[in-house]
């Protein structure tokens, strides 16, 4: 609920609508790599099948985590992808209690709780109570949710109510919990909350109205910085110590792994491409035209030097050994005029370990600015200028050291044998080929300065 809708309230009415909902906090301890003691924020969810850790509480602790990928549902279905997951020991801060977790990575969890700051003292908590989370009435981040199975673990049957309209007190084994609904009465909402809210944004300092006009524009500015996760400052510090630039004036990057154990995860691929190929071979049976435009643009793949033909018997594994295939297939578009064809690959196919290339793949994030700040600019100056870059990923080229993770089978006739194209440049349809490509036109645009 917003001060704006807060303040709006009937004075000397207290409706039903005006509540706000105190969810369950805690303040445990949770253990770093050294054994020491840090502590955290935890809102336990009776709704939540998993338990989760914000980003930055998991890189202070300095825990290890491991690879594992899987959606997390929410309401009406939206789905959020993770892909990292780390074991925790958390203790309580009022019994000689420890617990273990598993959790899923997130870079945040939910907004600061509560959503407003609110009056304890119109509860009538006890004395000798001890608090869970002494600071529930205040807006603080969550650094961690604990999922519901450990939630009814930590429950004590025992519960204090605090009145109709107030919220209850339950015990448990990190203090005791308060949740529930808290009336937002008509001075609270005017005053209370208006001013909790105004000192929260402002330090709580005794300022003039001249200075609190000023400062109103500073909350509302959009800032330039950007938050990245820990795997975006990974795929961005992987970037800046392998980018090089070559003889022919262009960049070449590494490809944006997760880690060389991720790379020893991959399994084989030579089967699954080789069988993807062969339906290949059978369309281009079935429509010629299709089969001239990919032999076509295969041609010209190899003519620019963008790739090349290498030691390759398909009869004699160890001429394939380590190497990764990508299966491939053409996509038509019919209105262009210079290319009707263009191949693309399938990094997304599942080796025989079951990881596939992507999977093992950073995929960076978005370097461009966002398309509202984009189209304020047509607004500010005289002139704009638009272009189309020419083959955009292609002018890109890999590390030799990862060009063995780009293979793919070729021939134009299949009375011929089966050959291998090893593609030297960053490849459509690789998880990391947007960031690639877009972070290079950044550099070069910093270096044209």
């Amino acid at each position: 609920m917003t001060p704006a809708t807060v303040g709006s309230s009937h004075v000397g009415n207290l409706t039903p609508d005006l509540q706000n909902v105190i969810l369950s906090t805690a303040i445990v301890n949770i253990f770093d790599k050294n054994g020491k003691r840090v502590a955290a924020r935890a809102l336990l969810d009776s709704g939540s099948q998993m338990s989760f850790l914000t980003d930055d509480l998991a890189q202070k602790i300095g825990h290890k985590s491991f690879y594992k990928v899987h959606n997390i549902t929410g309401i009406s279905g939206t789905v959020t992808k993770a892909s990292r997951m780390i074991k925790i020991h958390m203790e309580s801060m009022h019994f000689p209690k420890r617990f273990h977790l598993t959790c899923t990575i997130l870079e945040n969890i939910t907004t600061k709780l509560s959503q407003l700051p609110i009056d304890k003292g119109i509860f009538n908590i006890p004395d000798h109570i001890n608090l869970a989370d002494s600071s529930f009435h205040i807006p603080e981040k969550i650094d961690l949710l604990i999922r519901a199975d450990l939630y009814f673990e930590l429950l004590i049957p025992e519960i204090i109510r605090l009145g109709k309209g107030h919220p209850v007190l339950q015990n448990s084994y990190l203090g005791w919990l308060v949740a529930g609904q808290t009336p937002l009465t008509a001075n609270y909402s005017s005053h209370f909350a208006f001013l909790n809210v105004c000192n929260t944004f402002l330090d709580t300092e005794e300022i003039s109205l001249n200075d609190f006009i000023p400062r109103f524009w500073q909350l509302e500015e959009i800032s330039n910085e950007r938050s990245l996760s820990s795997e975006d400052r990974l795929c961005e510090e992987i970037f800046q110590n392998s980018v090089v630039r070559v003889d022919s004036g262009s960049f070449q990057v590494d490809i944006p792994f997760l880690s060389q154990e991720h790379i020893q995860k991959l399994g084989d691929t030579f089967q699954s491409a080789r069988s993807r190929f062969f339906s290949l071979e059978k369309k281009f049976q079935q429509d010629p035209e299709y089969r001239n435009n990919y032999i076509t643009f295969i041609n010209e793949y190899i003519r620019l030097g963008h790739a090349k033909y290498v030691e390759f018997d398909s009869d004699n594994p160890e001429t394939y050994k380590g190497k990764v295939f990508l299966p491939h297939h053409g996509v038509v578009k019919e209105n262009s005029t210079s290319t009707p064809l263009r191949v693309v690959f399938d990094a997304s196919m599942k080796t025989t370990s079951g990881f596939s290339l992507n999977d093992i793949m950073l995929k960076g994030f978005s370097t461009q600015p966002e398309l509202f700040d984009i189209l304020v600019r047509f607004r500010i100056f005289k002139y704009v200028l638009t272009t189309d870059v020419q083959r955009m990923f292609r002018m890109i080229w890999i590390s030799p050291k990862h060009r063995t993770f780009q293979n793919i089978l070729w021939r134009e006739r299949p009375t011929d044998s089966l050959k291998c194209l090893e593609l030297e440049t960053v490849t459509y349809g690789t998880r990391s080929a947007p960031f690639l490509a877009t972070r290079y036109l950044k550099k070069l645009a910093q270096m044209k300065r």
